[in-house]
């Protein structure tokens, strides 16, 4: 039995399958949704060639918040735990304001 703690993730031991999985799970929850943030600035992240935006997501979006926090979640554990990867070698994209 699969003793992994997050439970979309328990259909294969095939750390492939499970990346695409975590991939549609995280696409599911934040696709096409709406929040109010502050754009910072374009920061060029070099592992990915090229630019990412640099918003900052308002405190009064406590769904998005949650739900990008669940998502973080998910992905240092596939990394971490599936991959045997450390998380801080990798672009999450996601930072908290802390």
């Amino acid at each position: 039995m699969d003793s992994s703690p997050i439970p979309f993730l328990k259909d294969s031991s095939d750390p492939k399958d499970k990346g695409s999985t975590m991939q549609l799970v995280a696409k599911k929850t934040l696709q096409n949704r709406l929040f109010v943030g502050n754009f910072q600035e374009k920061r060029y992240v070099a592992s990915l060639q090229a630019y990412r935006d640099v918003v900052v997501v308002s405190n009064d979006e406590s769904e998005l918040l949650r739900d990008l926090k669940a998502i973080q979640t998910l992905l240092v554990h596939h990394l971490v735990i599936v991959c045997g990867q450390s998380y801080r070698m990798m672009f999450l994209a996601i930072t908290g304001s802390k």
